[in-house]
């Protein structure tokens, strides 16, 4: 009998650690882009838009990068560099 009240009492401790770990976990907000709003759209200008992917540059410093937007990838910034392997920078 006590060995069943210590799995229960376990169990529950265990439960109260994974929500209290996720309520900490809570996403925080991003910070704020050229104009004041938190989107991606203000934070990047897209310049390219292909079948998987789309080329943006951050508005703030101008660097480069390819966006992935395909069906099963989508989201991901690749930083794209010059030949020398410093960060490209919109010029246009």
């Amino acid at each position: 009998m006590i060995i069943y009240k210590a799995k229960y009492f376990i169990s529950g401790l265990l439960a109260a650690v994974i929500l209290v770990t996720m309520a900490a976990c809570e996403a925080q907000p991003a910070a704020a882009g050229v104009d004041g709003s938190n989107s991606l759209q203000a934070q990047f200008v897209e310049v390219g838009s292909y079948i998987y992917y789309k080329v943006v540059y951050n508005a703030a410093n101008r660097v480069m990068y390819a966006v992935s937007d395909g069906p099963h990838n989508r989201g991901t910034f690749t930083l794209l560099v010059n030949e020398d392997g410093s960060p490209m920078i919109w010029k246009g």
